[in-house]
């Protein structure tokens, strides 16, 4: 590539995000740094040998992180993310740099578009990676000391209002019937806004782990923890648990859409979100997915007065700073704080 093709285009780059004086003032400093210098893409491809070793490391790494109690989902979103690292570097990862890892995410951005948020997601996975691999002693050193992390712009993500929670409470109510799934619907709503429970624990829920108004579910890390029903969880829950005949232990059952008579002992995540996603479009209700029901019942109990390390056991959180995610506080709170306190 000729050095003037390589300026320009880096001008051309330069132009989206600056003013054209100082994109020139740019342009002009690299043709005299770039003087008698010649651009070369550089082009080769990793051997067998590097292909397999980089693998054994991820491997390592995900082995590690499977005895931490990760579940499958985290564990492929680990070694997709680590496969796309090695692949866009193209170097064995011993040779990897604090650059190269920079220039990797800028990749990411520039090219494939992606967010602040998304683009911190996956230097975390890096983070892990390195720091494991540093502490096994199996990498010299940890190259992600050096790359700070990725500021995100922050989004107020809104819990649902009590008249929303009604409205799609009536949407359930007065909906058809369809291929007999509304009992199991409403007692999914229900059971998702009185337990603040993942969508993940809610479709592995067992018939046999349920104990009079609670019950065990299995959250992240494996690790074992009680929800708990109000009234009209457990109405609902009874109500559709009438209707089965079946001997599966599964609470809710899954379907086929295209062929209603074949039961699947388990739903999917893909379905719970689907039918929310649905009921909120019905019902005018923007925003309708499984963990705005978790971050609702957390604001509504601490709300009411429940002390955030209980809120912090009942949603199954291992930080008390992850619980505090949700303990922000809107105008409305404010006002009738200042009205029970100043007034």
């Amino acid at each position: 590539m000729e050095i003037g093709e390589f300026i320009s285009d880096i001008g051309q780059q330069l132009s989206v995000h600056m003013s054209g004086d100082d994109v020139q003032l740019v342009v002009n400093k690299l043709y005299v740094a770039l003087e008698g210098c010649t651009i070369e893409k550089q082009s080769y491809q990793l051997s067998t040998d590097v292909l397999h070793d980089n693998e054994w490391y991820i491997n390592r790494f995900i082995a590690i992180k499977h005895i931490a109690g990760c579940s499958k989902s985290t564990l492929l979103y680990y070694r997709q993310t680590l496969e796309k690292v090695f692949r866009c570097l193209n170097k064995h990862v011993v040779d990897i740099t604090s650059d190269d890892l920079r220039f990797y995410l800028a990749i990411r951005e520039e090219r494939d578009g992606l967010s602040k948020t998304s683009l911190d997601n996956e230097l975390r996975v890096c983070r892990s990676f390195w720091t494991a691999m540093a502490a096994e002693e199996l990498l010299e050193k940890n190259i992600t000391v050096k790359v700070p992390r990725i500021k995100a712009p922050k989004t107020v993500r809104k819990p649902f209002t009590e008249m929303e929670l009604e409205k799609l409470r009536q949407g359930l109510l007065n909906s058809r019937d369809v291929h007999g799934t509304k009992l199991k619907h409403i007692a999914i709503f229900e059971v998702l806004a009185s337990t603040g429970c993942r969508v993940g624990e809610l479709i592995k829920m067992k018939r046999s782990n349920l104990e009079g108004n609670k019950m065990i579910v299995i959250g992240k890390g494996n690790k074992e923890r009680y929800v708990y029903f109000n009234a009209r969880a457990l109405i609902a829950l009874n109500n559709y648990l009438a209707t089965r005949t079946d001997n599966y232990n599964s609470l809710f059952l899954g379907y086929d859409v295209q062929h209603p008579d074949v039961v699947y002992e388990y739903m999917t995540r893909g379905a719970v979100e689907s039918f929310l996603r649905s009921l909120g479009k019905r019902c005018g209700v923007e925003n309708c997915h499984p963990h705005r029901f978790r971050r609702t019942a957390a604001t509504l109990a601490l709300r009411r007065g429940m002390p955030i390390e209980q809120v912090s056991k009942l949603l199954g959180h291992e930080q008390l700073g992850t619980t505090q995610i949700y303990a922000s506080s809107t105008d409305s709170d404010i006002e009738r704080a200042h009205e029970k306190y100043l007034t």
